[in-house]
């Protein structure tokens, strides 16, 4: 197992098909996903950025890259 691994990543993979059809569906390289998806690299903002656009806000970028984003709002934020 490589050190970044993703699994919010690898269940909307799986779930679009495999790697070449996300990758198609992303506008990304197959190559880019697949380090992704394997663990060998860590998402990119970009990329996690594409993927929460992709699915409709179903893999957030926050999920993908906490480090990056922090965490999920436990609160609602107050609306004056």
């Amino acid at each position: 197992m490589y050190p970044y691994s993703n699994p919010p990543l690898v269940q909307w993979v799986d779930k679009a098909g495999g790697r070449a059809k996300a990758a198609k569906l992303l506008g990304v390289k197959y190559a880019r996903l697949d380090h992704a998806y394997t663990g060998r690299r860590c998402v990119s903002t970009a990329l996690a950025s594409a993927i929460e656009l992709a699915t409709g806000g179903a893999v957030t970028r926050v999920a993908l890259r906490p480090d990056l984003f922090g965490p999920l709002p436990t609160k609602r934020p107050k609306v004056a």
